[in-house]
């Protein structure tokens, strides 16, 4: 599977505690689209450069759920989109993301264990090829709490903990994979439950890199502009525009 996906993609959190896409990602009332484009500021002149890479837009229904998303460059253009398909019970059974020219180039399909708050997902190419898959395990709470990437044979390529704090925001993710190399991330979080800073550790648990986030809302409460600074060298700055219902 695509190493974007797994941050494109949102978990699915389990029986009564199944969550909308607004409130897994913090928005307040209801969404139609969040549409993001990040700048990155350079060295002591403070260059702007745009980052067509991280140019995204995503759409929800008046449930809270995303229907769809695209990836477009600074000109505007389609890159790669995808789009989300739901069972009755607003369960995520697929993810279809699909190539510039309107053609999928990839899928992945969910299947669930309710009772055992597990949750497979498997990754096809566009010719219906299995690629990889992912299996997680959730908490009573519907948070996801571990997660285990395998190649389409079975082999171990990367496994995943999450710990949460009260307010179910993640505190620290711990990350191993085939090789044995470990990291660990672990975040700090305002009072409107945005992350402010993320810190990244290797082995022996010793910091190798930090970010440092702060940001601007609307009038819902909303960030439309976040300031990412990292080690005070460089600053990479994400504004959204949010459409709601």
């Amino acid at each position: 599977m695509r190493i974007f996906l797994l941050f494109l993609i949102s978990a699915v959190a389990f029986g009564q505690n199944l969550k909308t896409d607004w409130q897994k990602e913090n928005l307040k009332g209801k969404v139609k689209s969040v549409e993001s484009v990040a700048y990155r500021y350079v060295g002591n002149e403070g260059k702007k450069e745009p980052m067509s890479n991280f140019n995204t837009e995503e759409k929800y229904n008046n449930k809270g759920f995303k229907i769809s998303g695209r990836r477009f460059t600074n000109e505007g253009k389609t890159s790669v989109s995808w789009s989300y398909f739901y069972d009755d019970k607003n369960y995520l059974t697929k993810v279809e993301i699909l190539n510039d020219k309107d053609q999928v180039e990839e899928s992945l399909k969910y299947v669930y264990e309710l009772d055992a708050q597990k949750e497979e997902i498997l990754g096809y190419d566009g010719s219906g090829k299995l690629t990889g898959k992912q299996i997680a395990s959730y908490n009573e709470k519907g948070n996801k709490i571990s997660e285990l990437s395998l190649t389409a044979d079975g082999a171990f390529l990367l496994r995943q903990e999450i710990i949460y704090d009260a307010k179910n925001n993640i505190l620290e993710k711990r990350f191993e994979d085939k090789e044995g190399k470990k990291v660990l991330l672990k975040y700090v979080y305002d009072n409107k439950n945005n992350i402010v800073e993320e810190n990244y550790y290797g082995e022996e648990d010793q910091l190798y890199g930090q970010k440092i986030f702060s940001y601007k809302y609307d009038a819902k409460g909303n960030w439309i502009q976040r300031t990412e600074r990292i080690y005070d060298v460089e600053r990479v700055v994400t504004e959204r525009k949010i459409e709601y219902f």
